[in-house]
């Protein structure tokens, strides 16, 4: 049986976490530049023409843009 793992978002702060031991995704601190990333994602999507047709699912998750 091949169980499928949820789908959520990561993010690290290299800098105190070099090995990526704590996911700040949540962290209210990291809010501005994870929002500036997505920011960043969708315009490279649009760009690229990234329209996630392939993989349904990461379009559910990029929704949250």
């Amino acid at each position: 049986m091949n169980k499928k793992t949820d789908q959520y978002w990561e993010f690290y702060d290299l800098k105190t976490d070099p090995e990526e031991m704590f996911n700040e995704y949540r962290n209210p601190k990291y809010a501005k530049v994870i929002q500036q990333l997505k920011t960043e994602l969708q315009n490279l999507k649009v760009q690229y023409k990234d329209t996630d047709e392939v993989y349904p699912e990461l379009k559910e998750l990029s929704g949250a843009l």
